[in-house]
């Protein structure tokens, strides 16, 4: 039988009585459906190969099993296990692979997969959903990795028979016609919201009360704007936790006829660049520059917008460098002149704590303050209790704190691991990465030579042109360029960041070619599917701890500045990410950290 949702499904009893061509014949069908062109011939031999394995191996189970194949994961632009079976309160993920032998690349495709359904479908919240690798290639071949049994076909209907049941009722459409609801990325978030269309439920936001910050949010900001008065909300978040997010949506909430129109500012010039590019237009999302170049100061025009969000709030500019840059007092204190020309403004800063990476940013979240002080009107400002003592007797509110990461899925500690790496407290990565078994839905892996990446792309993401990979580095280290990585000012200035970041996988300009690298710079606030992390020389360890070796004098804590560049390149991937390091000696002490860190040694 068919299904909008996949190519085939059946029982097992009315799968072994169809024929081999015929359902090779719905296969070929549902490839032309999907990608409006015949399969190759490449994928037409696995399907003829996998079909014969299933054949043997069903006749061993029972009858009333159903099989799913090529399921497509909704809005997961094509991506479909090979084989699902439902056995009742399980659900078995199969992926075939015409080798000898596995590689992680494999692994890791069939635990996303896993991952997803168990996280994100509907069918799958109260089912046990396990992985399982053919390699049709191999004889005499029974394995486990991380959970995920490596067989050979041979082995197949023994290991399957180990999931049989008493009686219970399988739902086959209950699946196939099951909700999932994926993480969306923040461009195809922004895009959902351009064009009017609802953002799908997400559960693990649903989990993580994104949904009740925003109602606090619209809650305070109506109560705000009917009382005609000033609002300075803040939302902190650990990197990834979806604060881009949130004040996309509000942005989006506060944008209808019928309530206060609503702008979004960043001093993120990548990230307002590559939304621009992928919405063709600029007036959903603006730079803080273009901003208070326009209506701050001395300026006499007044925005036509009572609610501003202001995307990483803490890298706002400090007196010093808003003069210099713009002749003007600090953003803080000018976004207060701004209120001065209206009659009552909602002033939304998203806080994303330890990412100040460029100069004139150190002062953070406290400068806030100052402007409030200084600005001479009645503020009520409303923020989490972990930086409440910035301010002088604020509303506190934890609905405003958002303390885990959406980013990584189900890797929700990475954060930690991350801080404990910067910290230089290897022991407590390793038990992180032990206590949470992070490594195994969210690999990450130690390279020192980037082909062993560009092996894993090409297998692991095949089948997946909508999945992004490319390389990232710190703007300072100075050895990479020998290496293709380079990261120099002007290569980097180079890069057209829309394209990088949305252009097809087929495109010289595409972050996939790995013909061009983008900096801290262009990576805040962005994510890829499984970046390149390049670590430099100008952050290494050395005598046991974290050395600066490139520093500005024009920075008040270049060290600071350095650990923050790092934490962001750091946390950009959604699904794992390799971190290179050059084989030298002076990174030698660096690369022997990070595999212990690791748990590697």
């Amino acid at each position: 039988m068919t299904n909008q949702n996949c190519y085939f499904y059946s029982t097992i009893a009315e799968f072994l009585k169809t024929s081999e061509a015929d359902i090779l014949t719905s296969l070929k069908e549902g490839a032309v459906k999907l990608y409006n062109k015949p399969a190759e011939d490449s994928q037409i031999r696995a399907w003829n190969n996998e079909i014969s394995v299933l054949k043997d191996s069903f006749k061993a189970l029972p009858e009333d099993w159903i099989v799913i194949l090529e399921y497509i994961l909704p809005r997961e632009e094509g991506r479909r296990p090979d084989v699902i079976l439902l056995t009742g309160t399980k659900v078995l993920v199969l992926e075939f692979k015409q080798y000898a032998e596995e590689h992680h690349s494999q692994i890791d495709q069939v635990v996303g997969y896993t991952r997803d359904l168990r996280e994100y479908h509907s069918y799958c919240f109260d089912k046990t959903v396990v992985p399982f690798l053919v390699l049709t290639k191999t004889q005499n071949k029974n394995d486990t990795y991380d959970d995920v049994q490596i067989l050979s076909p041979e082995i197949l209907a023994a290991s399957l028979l180990k999931y049989k049941e008493d009686t219970c009722e399988i739902d086959a459409i209950g699946f196939l016609e099951g909700e999932y609801q994926p993480l969306p990325t923040i461009l195809s978030a922004a895009i959902k919201f351009f064009n009017n269309e609802p953002l799908p439920q997400i559960r693990t936001a649903k989990s993580l009360k994104i949904n009740e910050t925003l109602d606090f949010m619209q809650k305070k900001a109506d109560e705000a704007i009917k009382n005609h008065k000033n609002l300075l909300m803040f939302v902190t978040g650990v990197p990834g936790a979806g604060k881009t997010l949130v004040g996309l949506q509000f942005t989006f909430n506060n944008s209808s006829e019928t309530k206060q129109d609503a702008v979004m500012l960043s001093g993120n010039g990548p990230l307002v660049e590559v939304l621009q590019y992928v919405l063709k237009s600029k007036n959903f999302v603006s730079s803080v520059n273009g901003f208070l170049t326009s209506y701050g100061g001395n300026k006499t025009a007044v925005p036509k917008e009572s609610i501003i969000i202001y995307d990483e709030a803490q890298r706002a500019w400090d007196d010093e460098t808003a003069k210099a840059k713009r002749g003007t007092c600090s953003e803080p204190r000018d976004f207060m002149n701004v209120a001065k020309k209206k009659n009552g403004v909602v002033l939304v800063g998203l806080i994303g704590e330890g990412q100040e990476i460029n100069t004139g940013e150190e002062a953070g979240i406290g400068q806030w303050n100052t402007a409030v002080q200084a600005s001479g009107l009645a503020w009520e400002v409303c923020c989490p209790s972990h930086i409440s003592s910035f301010f002088e007797k604020p509303t506190i509110a934890d609905e405003l704190n958002l303390s885990a990461s959406l980013r990584s899925k189900s890797a929700l500690q990475l954060p930690k691991w991350i801080n404990a790496v910067l910290d230089g407290d290897a022991d407590t990565a390793k038990q992180i990465i032990k206590d949470n078994n992070l490594l195994k839905e969210f690999p990450i892996y130690l390279i020192q030579d980037i082909s062993k990446a560009n092996e894993y792309f090409s297998q692991r993401y095949e089948n997946e042109p909508e999945k992004k990979y490319g390389l990232i580095a710190s703007a300072k280290a100075k050895n990479l360029e020998k290496y293709g990585i380079d990261n120099s000012y002007f290569a980097t200035r180079k890069v057209s960041t829309g394209q990088w970041y949305a252009d097809k996988k087929s495109s010289l300009f595409s972050c996939c070619s790995l013909r061009s690298c983008i900096t801290e710079f262009a990576a805040q606030g962005l994510e890829l599917d499984f970046p390149i992390m390049c670590w430099g020389d100008d952050f290494i360890r050395e005598n046991g701890k974290w050395e600066l070796k490139v520093g500005s004098k024009t920075q008040k804590d270049p060290y600071k500045i350095r650990k923050n560049s790092y934490r962001v390149l750091l946390s950009r991937g959604r699904e794992g990410m390799f971190i290179f390091v050059p084989n030298e000696q002076k990174m030698s002490e660096t690369y022997d950290f990070l595999k212990k860190c690791l748990g590697k040694n």
